[in-house]
């Protein structure tokens, strides 16, 4: 290569390295600049705020910046972008609320609402109002006050690590201001789930990425976060994810994603159940409860295993097996009815008491899957014409007491069928 082309090479690599490097910074700096002229700009301050004031700037090309203050110490600034839908909504609210034909004089109020000021560019119009309360500038000072309410919540979340504000902000379920964007939440808040340890605070964060998330991105998020090889961690999130009333409290689709991530993680350990600490025991108790309550009937397999290592002494009593198997309906009638035939007396009257059980719970328990009324009757049908004759046997031959006295109370729950209807 001579010296000439060996320079142009080298001028090349330097310009594309130079604009390479150019986007980069270019793409970083456009959260903290934009030379775009102003749009929109609001402010509220006085009255009985929490905040001295907040404060809204809007630019023509959507960068937008957020200031509020809370007096001493505690003032916030965010930045972030409007997209070109969001940016034609609120033009589409300022006209709404026919914004440059508003009278200047603002409206009296029997109470203090403090001062606002709305400025707004647009079409060539320009315009600022101050005023305390006017209700015919809504919708449009209800958004713009979402807007503000997420560079509070970011702010927060960032810097103090509130994650119940982010979650009032975006749950269906609380009654609390709203924003704009709750996709903008999900970053900071995967980072302090990811390195927090407070139980509380870990539901809290994990409820709002729910509303946030896809159902699949939020299992997904989950799943490697179980994944952690601190024994103590997962534990803490396997108990703390299967309980109530967390579970209640995010979204039925996200809820049902619990089920296969509980299973996924109980397949990958339950030979090891007698090795597990405490917590960990406790912790798959719960989730055995859950998914008994949820008749995820793909789990029972598994949880007839760990019955039938229980029974045996191979491990200790399982908090909730008991309770978790009858909750699986019609489909655990026939795994359990083989057992009637074991030659150990105490899985013969074990099998009988839980196929009684079926009928002593209410069908309403199962609070996420109720049992139907016409599996209801399946069931009844199922339990008189096949299974009772085999029960009654074991009521009058059995040569274990035990078992006899078990069979005699199963058969007086399947003559009298729903207990609970």
């Amino acid at each position: 290569m001579n010296t000439i082309t060996a320079k142009l090479y080298l001028l090349f690599l330097v310009l594309v390295c130079g604009s390479f490097v150019t986007s980069i910074c270019g793409e970083e700096n456009n959260i903290t600049a934009s030379g775009s002229g102003e749009f929109l700009f609001f402010r509220q301050e006085g009255a009985f705020s929490p905040f001295k004031f907040v404060e809204l700037s809007i630019k023509e090309d959507g960068y937008v910046v957020t200031t509020f203050d809370r007096g001493n110490t505690d003032k916030g600034e965010i930045r972030f972008y409007l997209n070109e839908y969001e940016l034609e909504m609120i033009k589409t609210l300022v006209r709404t609320v026919d914004f440059f034909e508003q009278t200047d004089k603002g409206n009296k109020s029997a109470i203090d609402l403090g001062q606002s000021t709305l400025r707004v560019s647009l079409e060539e119009k320009k315009r600022e109002l101050i005023f305390g309360a006017r209700q015919e500038l809504e919708p449009l000072t209800s958004c713009l006050r979402k807007i503000i309410h997420q560079g509070v919540v970011l702010s927060d979340l960032k810097n103090k690590g509130d994650v119940y504000s982010a979650l009032g902000s975006v749950s269906n379920y609380l009654a609390s201001a709203k924003v704009l964007q709750p996709e903008v939440l999900q970053e900071p808040l995967e980072k302090f789930v990811e390195n927090s340890n407070d139980r509380q605070k870990l539901l809290w964060g994990i409820e709002t990425l729910s509303w946030i998330m896809t159902p699949e991105e939020w299992m997904g998020f989950l799943s490697k976060e179980l994944s952690d090889p601190k024994e103590t961690r997962k534990a803490l999130l396997l108990e703390a994810l299967s309980s109530h009333p967390f579970t209640g409290n995010i979204p039925p689709i996200h809820r049902d994603m619990l089920c296969p991530l509980f299973l996924a993680n109980l397949r990958s350990e339950y030979h090891d159940w007698s090795k597990f600490s405490k917590e960990k025991q406790q912790a798959y108790s719960q989730i055995i409860k859950f998914l008994g309550e949820r008749r995820y009937t793909v789990a029972m397999p598994i949880l007839l295993e760990l019955y039938m290592e229980e029974i045996a002494g191979n491990v200790k009593p399982i908090s909730w097996l008991d309770h978790a198997l009858p909750q699986m309906g019609e489909k655990v009638i026939k795994p359990l009815e083989t057992l009637l035939d074991n030659q150990n007396p105490i899985v013969r009257g074990s099998a009988t008491r839980l196929l009684g059980d079926i009928l002593a719970m209410n069908p309403d328990f199962p609070i996420y899957k109720p049992i139907s009324e016409k599996e209801q009757e399946s069931i009844l049908k199922t339990l008189r014409t096949t299974v009772r004759p085999k029960i009654q046997k074991l009521a009058e031959n059995d040569s274990s007491s035990l078992v006899r006295d078990l069979a005699q109370s199963s058969l007086k729950q399947i003559d009298e069928g729903w207990r609970n209807k």
